[in-house]
Order: structure tokens, then sequence, then C-alpha cells
């Protein structure tokens, strides 16, 4: 059983307790967690590639694309914005509750340039973890106002260039565009909407196969925390200078990210065979559907009122080939029902209540039950507090049950939780060489809505701070509640039998604030 597939059976909120979890939040970072409390200069701003919600974002003042101890961070809000919410809400204010305060990234420094970059965190439109880094090289003014705000991969390209007024020529694209938020319906740009897509997605399937090859990354500590910076750097020193991506072009940007690859290890001391050749050819023909599904979605002929839908095709589009390794005739369908409006496909993604992540995971051909792929009667997570969501899970290898109380100021859209959990399997060994006890565990966290079916959980958990979405998909035959987890690329799904509750339902169990009060629920 792989160490993923055992995580995935542990969940019971993401308990954390191997590498390949604790890696979603903590370990591209040495003492991640450990961070500068002295700072007083607020960085405000919002992330997008789709909007990012729950990512973190930091300062990373040596420039070695990892979060090391003392190095200023945030998590970003429902929206995707840090230090200053959408409607105005300061994070950074003196008194700041700390559901509040948890948004607002703060630093020393001043009058300086610095440079700010991400991971983790959620897409708001599809509910999917993001994976990769975005950046932006910012400045800070003496009095700590920072003039630029939106970090995107359009900024994470000119972080990234050495000659930048060159690269902004290539894009066909000005400074000032940088600051666009071309999501949003005041500034919807369909023009920059690709180009920033075309960038990422083409760095997701690059990166994708560079980190399978040099898994170092983010295990050395010598090494960056991912392939994404270098990948950047090979696509920005190979845009074609008419913006169209030719195959030569993609191949050269691959090749010259993989020569990076080689020199980061030769400098940490490290050999490595390189990537397969038809590894190397599949990535670049992935890339090239990909680009091509972006150039149709996002055509001078695109509104804001298609942008949602769009934006669901390209990232199906980008999950069946990059992680889902679907067949060529998959894709092929996939392609031709995006370039049809009237499509099976487009008109469930055009619905509100339509499954991503079924859909990711469904194969998509002539013979698709469309209907299937569409939550029905979606509980509402939209207000949680004084609620709870008890979960059991059972198969023939391990069991556990897991709780979350919620609590928060009524009205709010964020909050505070606690939980019990416990986990058992007949493989001893997933309990010996775990870091934390697995039993009767009672833990804290925090919680914001992303939208009324779906909310970011974070448990604190020891010593460290996981992220999860959480989603309603509705009822299942047999008229249970289902939900999905999402985390580090799974999706798991659990199933309860009487859905999110108030804690004075005759159904309730009581709140839980130490071990033995979960022991004692835990056996009830």
């Amino acid at each position: 059983m792989s160490i993923k597939t055992k995580n995935m059976k542990k969940l019971f909120l993401a308990t954390c307790v191997t590498t390949a979890l604790v890696g979603l939040q903590a370990c591209n970072a040495d003492d991640p967690d450990v961070g500068d409390s002295s700072a007083k200069s607020a960085f405000g701003g919002r992330l997008i590639d789709g909007y990012l919600a729950g990512a973190t974002i930091y300062i990373d003042l040596n420039r070695n694309n990892r979060r090391n101890a003392g190095e200023p961070y945030a998590i970003t809000d429902k929206d995707g914005y840090f230090s200053e919410s959408k409607e105005g809400v300061n994070y950074c204010r003196e008194g700041a509750p700390e559901n509040e305060s948890r948004h607002c990234l703060n630093s020393v420094l001043a009058d300086s340039d610095v440079l700010i970059r991400t991971y983790g965190g959620f897409d708001v439109a599809t509910g999917e973890p993001f994976t990769g880094s975005l950046s932006r090289e910012v400045k800070v003014s003496t009095t700590g106002v920072v003039n630029n705000s939106v970090v995107s991969p359009l900024t994470t390209a000119l972080a990234a260039a050495e000659d930048k007024e060159k690269l902004l020529a290539d894009l066909g694209i000005t400074e000032s565009d940088l600051d666009v938020d071309f999501l949003s319906e005041d500034e919807f740009s369909s023009a920059l909407t690709g180009k920033a897509l075309g960038l990422h997605k083409v760095a997701t399937a690059f990166s994708e196969v560079v980190d399978s090859v040099y898994t170092e990354f983010g295990e050395d500590s010598d090494l960056p925390s991912n392939s994404y910076e270098l990948v950047y750097k090979g696509l920005v020193n190979n845009a074609p200078a008419d913006g169209v991506w030719t195959e030569a072009d993609l191949f050269a940007a691959f090749e010259a990210a993989e020569q990076t690859a080689i020199d980061l290890y030769v400098g940490a001391g490290l050999t490595n065979a390189a990537v397969a050749p038809e590894d190397i050819v599949a990535a670049v023909n992935g890339a090239k559907v990909i680009l091509g599904v972006i150039g149709t979605s996002f055509s001078s002929e695109t509104t804001f009122d298609n942008l949602n839908q769009n934006l669901l095709g390209v990232e199906l589009v980008t999950t069946k080939i990059v992680y889902e390794k679907a067949e060529s005739d998959e894709v092929d369908t996939i392609v031709n029902e995006l370039s049809d409006p009237s499509s099976n496909l487009n008109q469930t993604l055009s619905n509100v209540n339509a499954d991503f992540q079924g859909l990711a995971k469904t194969k998509i051909d002539d013979s698709t039950d469309y209907d299937s792929l569409v939550v029905v009667d979606p509980q509402n997570l939209g207000d949680p507090i004084d609620k709870q969501l008890s979960i059991n899970y059972e198969d023939e290898d391990a069991s556990g049950a897991f709780h979350i109380f919620f609590k928060g100021t009524e009205g709010s859209s964020s909050g505070t939780l606690v939980t019990c959990l416990t986990y058992t399997t007949t493989d001893q060994s997933e309990l010996d060489d775990s870091d934390f006890d697995l039993e009767d565990v009672n833990t804290a966290g925090n919680w914001f809505n992303i939208d009324a079916k779906s909310m970011v959980v974070t448990l604190t958990f020891g010593g460290g701070n996981y992220d999860v979405v959480l989603a309603s998909k509705g009822l299942d035959a047999e008229q249970r509640q289902k939900y999905s987890f999402s985390y580090g690329g799974e999706n798991v799904s659990w199933y309860s039998n009487n859905g999110l509750i108030a804690n004075d339902d005759t159904n309730a169990l009581p709140v839980p604030v130490s071990n033995d009060d979960c022991s004692a629920t835990l056996v009830d």
C-alpha cells in the first residue's frame, strides 16, 4: 500500500502523519510555521490562476523558492485576497481576531524590493487543490504600502524573466496589465486570461513530469520546493515573439527547464536520470492540446458570462491530461465537446451544481451519464456556526470516526473549530510509523466558506497547519449526505447519516474540550 493511499484512509481530516501529506503544507520549508511576528508593513492583494482560497503566500527573503523559518506568511481568504478583503476589511488592523489576522501578510521591510511567492490553496471555481507556485516582485514603500497587488501567472513569468521588457513584448502586454484583475466582472479580459492560463497550464504539465523524475525537489534543503520556477524560466526564455507557441518552442522550453534541474542537482551534489524522451514528447503534446482549448475558450468573442464555464473546461482537460493520464480518444472527445456550446459537457459545466471532481474521475465518452455528474440537493454549508458534522469510515483494513464542531460569530463566513478523530487499522506499522497518536484525538483549527457548498478547513495538528476543502456532494441513492475532502491533489468521499446538524439537535454529540471528552464521544 502506498503512502498516499494510507493517508487517504487516515484523512479524517488530513491527520498528516506521513511525509506525503506533510509535504502539502509544511515540507517545503525549514520549520515554516515559525514566522516573523515582529513585522509591521502590510502587503495587500489577491491570487489569480482561478481565484485561490486558502493558499499560503510568503515573502521569499533569500529567494530560494522555499518558505524558511522567519519568512513572513499569510493564508488567502475565500476570495483569494490577503491583508485586505474584497469588501475592504483590514485583516492587519490592531485587534483583528485570529480567523482574520491569519490573512494578514506583514513585514518589517520597508522601502525595498521583495519577492512574494505562493503555494497550496484551492481553486474557488473547481474546489480542486492548486498545484505549483505563483510569484511577484513588489515594492514596499517607506510607509509599508505595496502598489502592486495582483499575483498571477503573468507576474510569475515576469519575476522569472531576465529581460523583462522583451517578455512583455513577447506576451503582447504592458506592465500595467499585471495589475488587472482579469477574472473580475469589472476588469475581465479574455486576452489576459488566455495568456495567463496558457503559461500556467503548460507549466503544470511540464512540472508534473520534471518533479516525477527529479524527486529531491521539496525534499533536499538545497533545492527549490518544486520545479515551477525553473519551468517558468524555460517558458519565458523561449517565448515566441508572435505569441503563438510552436512545438519547437515547447520542446526548447522543456529542455531548458530540465537543464536547470540538472544544474541544480549537480550543485547539490546529486545525480539523476534524465526524463525519458517519450515522456517529454507526451508533455509537449499535452501542452499543445491544452493551449488549443485555451485559444478556443478565450477568444475575442468570450464574455464574462462564459468565464466560469470556460475555466472549468480548461481545468478539466488539463486534469485529464496531466493527472488522470487519459487516453487520446477521451481527450479528443472532451476537446470536441468543449468546442460545441450546446454539447452535454458544456451544459453540465454551466450548471452551478456540476460535480467537477466527478467529471475528472469519470471517463468522458459517448455513453457518459451527465445527469449523474450533477450534485442533487447539496447541503448548505454557508452557516455552520454552532453545528457539527459526523462521519464514519470503514473498510476491510481500517476504520475510524471523525467529528467536526464549528464555532464562530453569528453571520460570519469564518470561524474556529474543534474535532474528535480516531483511526484503527490491521496494519500496525501505519500507527507505529506515525508521529502522532491517532486514537481519540481532540484537535483545533479554523474554517472559512468558499461558497454555500464548500469551505476550507484548517487543522492545527502535530505542530503544523493543514488545509483541506470540505464540499457537500448532496444525497446518494440511500439518502445519505455525501461529502468530499480534497487535499494534496487527492479527493476522497465519505458519507454521513445526519449531515450537518445543530449542536442542540437530538442526534448531536457534546462539544469536546479534551482527549478524554473525545474518548467518551467516540465510544458513544
